[in-house]
């Protein structure tokens, strides 16, 4: 069983200073992301939701409108270098830069909270 991961070794700092966190599946042909949609009046992440990508997907074309020149110079690499760190990389980019909502699409749910117990969650192809 695979653990979901973040940009910090610390889930709980992933999901609340990052407020992003990803799991691969067990057979490693999906990842799931994780991401912050709802937040309290501190500002603090409160409500998550969630989002597949195939492994392999190419980020230039899943996420064809972007401007890649300025989420590149964003990250601090030249293009060709950003488009070789991983698929999960590129994306805390692009969601940092654009917001989830631009990168996953709108969120219609009240989504759901953390809970120190989500590490336990499998993610298992159907």
């Amino acid at each position: 069983m695979n653990k979901i991961e973040g940009p910090d070794a610390n889930i709980e700092t992933s999901l609340f200073e990052y407020n992003l966190a990803w799991i691969e599946s067990d057979c490693g042909t999906q990842i799931r992301f994780f991401y912050a949609i709802g937040f309290d009046d501190n500002n603090d992440a409160i409500t998550f939701d969630w989002s597949d990508l195939n492994a392999d997907t190419d980020i230039f074309d899943e996420c064809a409108w972007a401007d890649f020149s300025a989420v590149c110079q964003y990250a601090g690499m030249s293009c060709q270098e950003w488009s070789e760190i991983l698929l999960t990389d590129q994306i805390r980019d692009l969601i940092s830069y654009y917001s989830h909502e631009n990168v996953f699409g709108t969120t219609y749910g009240n989504g759901f909270k953390y809970n120190a117990n989500i590490n336990r969650f499998q993610y298992n192809e159907v």
